[in-house]
């Protein structure tokens, strides 16, 4: 499996003759409590399939609560990866606002010595601490990525409402910066690095990238809900920076932010996409965390979003 690198002089994943056609796979536990289902038989169908690449995501929570997380659950997906030909994106899936540890999605969490342990939690320091140990360990894995922070946010104005105060970009890029640094310290690998307001504010971040560092991607998340009507626009500013949809996804019969159809959401996305030749990978390869890429484990079954989805794959 050829090395995923990005010649930032020439700004050139986008046209790169590699391209990264991928899902995420559900949490660890989630997948094996929940949905039954061996970590293996979900790769192996991944790469049936046809997809290059899974999404792993790291949840924080999981990282402090479970002695020994990554040794028992991440690295079996990052070997698994390497036996089945993928590439693997190693996603420190924080949800919030790291300027001042502000967690989205509170309901879910562990209690340990009476305290809550947030899964999603939005702390800076934790970040630093995941991403130091997972560089060290697979930064050296040549179909490995790491992707630093799942979803910044909000932006420039507070929240009341989600109880989220201001994350100017110019506060996050800060904070980015440190973490990747603390992944250069131990690995040349691709980097993808998220925009503030949940990864879809991209106007900032190709006003002032990070041109700093090499080898460095932008992520890009994008559902059918209103305030991402603009996902076009969004889109046109970094045509000229490498960029991968690290989340996208509908479900016709979910009626919350995730319910469109094929013809109103995913045709249009997907049309760009390969259009401009920019890397994706979809949400959630699960049959229970929405928007699901499959219907049914057994017999195995893809839902709508799933059936579009696979012949979306180059």
């Amino acid at each position: 499996m050829e090395k995923i690198l990005v010649d930032n002089s020439k700004l050139c994943v986008n046209k790169s003759p590699i391209k990264l056609n991928g899902v995420s796979i559900p949490d660890y536990f989630w997948l094996i409590e929940k949905e039954k289902q061996e970590i293996e038989t979900a790769i192996r169908i991944i790469k049936k399939i046809g997809f290059n690449t899974i999404r792993v995501p790291i949840l924080p929570g999981h990282f402090l609560f479970y002695s020994n997380y990554i040794d028992k659950t991440i690295k079996n997906i990052v070997d698994l990866s390497a036996k089945y030909k993928l590439y693997c994106i190693l996603d420190w899936h924080a949800i919030g606002n790291p300027l001042h540890d502000q967690t989205r999605l509170k309901e879910y969490f562990h209690t340990k010595n009476n305290k809550q342990i947030f899964w999603y939690s939005a702390n800076v320091e934790i970040a630093s601490r995941g991403l130091d140990i997972l560089s060290k360990l697979f930064g050296q894995s040549k179909h490995v990525i790491f992707e630093i922070y799942n979803e910044p946010c909000p932006a420039e104005k507070d929240i009341p409402q989600l109880n989220l105060t201001a994350l100017p970009w110019k506060e996050w890029r800060k904070i980015a910066n440190n973490l990747i640094s603390i992944i250069r310290k131990n690995s040349k690998n691709l980097i993808i690095v998220s925009s503030n307001y949940w990864s879809f504010n991209l106007k900032n971040t190709s006003e002032n990238p990070f041109s700093e560092h090499s080898n460095i991607a932008y992520s890009f998340h994008c559902y059918p809900i209103k305030n991402n009507k603009n996902w076009k626009e969004m889109l046109d500013f970094m045509k000229d920076f490498p960029v991968i949809v690290t989340e996208f996804g509908y479900d016709p019969d979910e009626k919350s932010q995730y319910k469109s159809s094929y013809k109103d959401y995913l045709k249009p996305f997907m049309d760009y996409l390969r259009k401009n030749e920019i890397s994706w990978i979809a949400w959630c390869f699960s049959s229970s965390w929405r928007p699901r890429i499959v219907a049914k484990w057994d017999p195995f079954e893809l839902s709508d979003f799933g059936k579009y989805l696979i012949k979306q794959i180059d």
